[in-house]
């Protein structure tokens, strides 16, 4: 049984670190957007940021979620604090990435789909998303650093 643990162990840590990683590159990609993107190039940001979240983001935070609760069940360790901290910070993660972080990916694709489109609105949205990528990454690491040091 300790060595399924061990591996549900390695399976989480490397796709916890997929998941901050892919994020962490959502909001490196968002800051080098320029603010007064033109379609083109608010259209390529769209292209990359819409390909890290199904390709990478998704999986990696489904997968981390799943070996994290089957190594609970494995590894008999209960509902400490620091796992609790980690599905708090999982549930809010995804809050904000439903409740803010579509709408405004949304206005970010209509955007690029219009001609003209304002570049004032475009950089707004951009900031907006900016923000709520670099809260969600903290909580992220938030979450890994008590899984790390485990307060109780």
């Amino acid at each position: 049984m300790r060595e399924i643990y061990t591996w549900l162990k390695f399976v989480h840590v490397l796709s916890v670190a997929a998941w901050l990683g892919g994020f962490a590159a959502l909001l490196v990609l968002n800051s080098i957007t320029p603010r007064h993107a033109d379609r083109g190039g608010l259209s390529a940001y769209l292209r990359y940021a819409e390909g890290l979240g199904p390709r990478l983001i998704g999986p990696a935070s489904g997968l981390a979620l799943l070996s994290g609760l089957v190594m609970v069940l494995v590894g008999h360790v209960g509902l400490p604090l620091w796992i609790l901290w980690g599905l708090a910070a999982a549930v809010i993660f995804i809050l904000i990435g439903v409740t803010l972080l579509r709408p405004l990916l949304n206005q970010l694709r209509k955007a690029a789909a219009e001609d003209g489109a304002a570049p004032v609105d475009v950089a707004s949205v951009l900031r907006k998303q900016r923000s709520w990528f670099l809260v969600n990454l903290i909580i992220l690491a938030l979450a890994a650093w008590a899984m790390v040091l485990k307060p109780s």
